[in-house]
């Protein structure tokens, strides 16, 4: 590797990052995806503002203290998922002046370096990349120390599981005590699901060969339109306050695995809903351009006809 993705945050979140002083990283900018999953070095801006300066948490160094790291790279971190501002507390119950702040990110691992370098960004660029051989190499070096510190961390958490029970608390009896027998019915069922699972593969073979079929055929429209459906995403901030004014209750209240398993099944729909409304406009006499009104309405009622998703339009 000869160069290394930098992000440059602001003090005092660079601090608080690199220091483990939150699970969260808060802020007003949208963070890119393609920067969630993937080790960056850290660098502290050069940019400090009154505005900046008025955000504030716990046992938080003086500003002096913090201007000392500006222009410098303090060692890398690794982004998760964004998370709404009502989850913020299950993540970081630390009180933060975050409530104007929009955007919350998740943050998975931290490695700090010994003596932060000297990196030079500019000022209104948050995304940088590394080109610097000798920073380049620390880094590295980072990444694999921090790889053996996650590896260790497992195997102590090995450890202790198993030495949580001695020896004559696992004898093979009292392993027995706790083993059910087999009935009748429980063996007739087994039986039952073996029997039918060969069918099953059939069908499964089957149904691949028809999407792979299908996804050869595809023109070079159609398939970035299906690319684009894959990356797209509904909302789940809006997808939960929906859900809370229909089901009449908090949205706080709303567990995220629903919100998520509604929103997967809401991008179902529409995607339903605008394949259909496309189909019908391509029949219309100004077949091109973007999907009209008309035919998205259309393609709801036609929906609607047909009973399909009689629970959702």
């Amino acid at each position: 590797m000869e160069s290394f993705p930098v992000i440059s945050i602001r003090q005092p979140w660079a601090f608080a990052i690199i220091n483990n002083r939150h699970k969260c990283f808060h802020t007003n900018r949208l963070f890119p995806a393609k920067l969630k999953g993937k080790w960056l070095a850290l660098h502290c801006s050069s940019a400090y503002t009154e505005d900046d300066r008025r955000y504030s948490y716990p046992n938080m160094p003086n500003p002096e203290d913090l201007k000392k790291m500006m222009g410098k790279i303090l060692g890398i971190v690794k982004f998760g998922e964004s998370i709404d501002q009502e989850e913020i507390t299950q993540y970081d119950p630390a009180t933060v002046d975050y409530l104007d702040l929009d955007f919350h990110v998740l943050i998975i691992q931290v490695q700090a370096l010994p003596i932060p370098l000297s990196f030079s960004v500019s000022m209104n660029v948050t995304q940088y990349i590394c080109r610097q051989k000798s920073i380049v190499i620390q880094l590295i070096e980072l990444v694999e120390k921090a790889a053996r510190a996650q590896s260790a961390a497992l195997n102590d958490s090995d450890s202790e599981w198993s030495s949580e029970f001695s020896d004559e608390e696992m004898r093979d009896g009292d392993e027995l005590d706790f083993i059910p027998e087999d009935t009748e019915e429980q063996r007739a069922h087994e039986f039952r699901l073996f029997k039918d699972l060969p069918p099953y593969k059939k069908q499964l073979k089957v149904d691949k060969d028809k999407v792979a079929r299908a996804m050869g055929n595809l023109t070079s429209s159609q398939m970035k339109r299906f690319e684009a459906v894959c990356r797209s995403t509904v909302n789940h901030t809006k997808t939960r306050n929906i859900m809370g004014k229909v089901l009449d209750v908090k949205p706080s209240e709303i567990s995220r695995d629903v919100v998520i398993c509604t929103a997967g099944v809401t991008k179902l729909v529409l995607a339903e809903i605008v394949e259909k409304g496309l189909l019908l406009q391509s029949k219309s006499d100004v077949p091109g351009g973007p999907l009209r009104p008309v035919f998205i309405r259309e393609a709801v009622r036609r929906l609607q006809k047909q009973k399909m998703y009689t629970d959702f339009l």
